[in-house]
């Protein structure tokens, strides 16, 4: 599937391969400079600097750095898409696709906290998230990153005791 997606890639017009580039390289910059700073305290000059494009150039590609959490949220949801239509192909259990949807989600949250916090302070400005996502990333930013994977599979644990597919 993997290799499918490279060939797609590699087919498309030299022009939307380097937007592509610049967009993930622009998410990257944020997500570094989000290890030492605040969404507030980091300025689009930064961004546009770390990833050698001018400050303009920057408005082609997000409106703000809002809709740059906007954007990592939609590719953290391709990823899950793409994990759970692996684990149907593989004609793995509902429950076994939802644990896998929630280790992968886990891992988002312990490798970039600064991010989901931003983008819960984010929707908690429009309230659009549920509580439910809210109250288990801020959970999972509490357990240190030794103590969470025993952490996470007795929760997994419990929230699926007695159910099989």
């Amino acid at each position: 599937m993997k290799t499918k997606n490279i060939n797609k890639f590699n087919d498309l017009p030299q022009r939307q391969k380097k937007y592509a580039k610049t967009k993930i390289a622009l998410l990257h910059a944020l997500l570094k400079e989000l290890e030492k700073k605040s969404l507030s305290e980091i300025m689009i000059k930064e961004l546009a600097y770390i990833t050698e494009v001018s400050e303009p150039t920057f408005f082609n590609y997000f409106d703000s750095k809002n809709d740059m959490l906007v954007y990592f949220i939609q590719l953290w949801s391709i990823d899950m898409n793409a994990l759970a239509q692996s684990s149907e192909l593989k004609c793995h259990s509902y429950i076994l696709t939802i644990k896998d949807v929630f280790k992968q989600s886990s891992l988002q949250i312990v490798n970039h906290p600064q991010i989901i916090l931003e983008i819960i302070a984010f929707q908690a400005q429009g309230l659009t998230l549920s509580s439910l996502f809210f109250g288990t990333s801020l959970l999972i930013l509490r357990k240190s990153k030794e103590d969470y994977p025993l952490y996470l599979e007795a929760q997994l644990n419990q929230l699926f005791k007695g159910l099989t597919c």
